[in-house]
C-alpha cells in the first residue's frame, strides 16, 4: 500500500473513531467503508463511508440534500450540523482536529446513509435503490461484497461487510 492508500485510511479510520463512540447518540448502527480505499485501489479519488441508521434526522437529510449535485458538500455538512444541534449532537466539534472536515469542503469525503429499514422494508429497499443505483450497477451489493465495516476493537475497518449484512434481491 502507498502512502496515499495509507493515508486515505488513516482518515476514513480518524472519522470511525470520532463518530462510533457517539453512535447511540446519532442513532448509527454501523459504519461501512467501501469503493475505491476500501479495496486499496492505488488511485482514488475519494473516500466512500456508508453509514447505517436509524435516524430520522439522518433520513430526512438525505432526502433533502444528500443527493443534490447542484450543492457542495460543505454547505450541506452546515445543514446537517444544525439538524443534529438541534438533537444534542455537535458534530463539528466532535470532528476538530481530524482530516475529516478539510475532505468534506474539497467533496472528497463521501458518506451516503442508509436506513436499516432497507433489509426488511421492500418499499424503502425499493426507493433507496431508485435514488443510489443505476438500473444495472448492484451498486448496494458492490458496498456489500467490497466493503468493509468498521471495528470498534481494532479500530479499523477490517470485518467483510456481508458476514453481518445479507442483502435482499427484492
Amino acid at each position: 500500500m502507498n502512502r496515499l492508500q495509507e493515508e486515505a485510511l488513516e482518515i476514513a479510520e480518524e472519522f470511525g473513531q470520532r463518530v462510533y463512540p457517539i453512535r447511540e447518540r446519532l442513532q448509527i448502527e454501523d459504519l461501512i467503508l467501501f469503493g475505491s480505499v476500501a479495496k486499496r485501489k492505488e488511485n482514488h479519488r475519494d473516500i466512500d463511508i456508508l453509514l447505517i441508521h436509524h435516524s430520522l434526522i439522518f433520513e430526512e437529510f438525505k432526502q433533502l440534500l444528500v443527493d443534490r449535485k447542484d450543492i457542495p458538500d460543505a454547505e450541506k455538512f452546515i445543514h446537517l450540523k444544525q439538524r443534529l444541534l438541534s438533537s444534542g449532537v455537535n458534530i463539528q466539534s466532535e470532528l476538530e482536529g481530524t482530516r475529516v472536515l478539510p475532505l468534506i469542503a474539497q467533496n472528497v469525503f463521501n458518506v451516503n446513509y442508509m436506513h436499516s429499514d432497507f433489509f426488511r422494508n421492500a418499499q424503502y429497499r425499493k426507493s433507496w435503490r431508485a435514488k443510489n443505483c443505476n438500473p444495472d450497477s448492484n451498486y448496494d451489493t458492490r458496498i456489500f461484497t467490497q466493503g468493509f465495516l468498521w471495528n470498534p476493537l481494532t479500530e479499523h475497518y477490517d470485518i467483510p461487510a456481508n458476514q453481518k449484512y445479507q442483502i435482499p434481491q427484492n
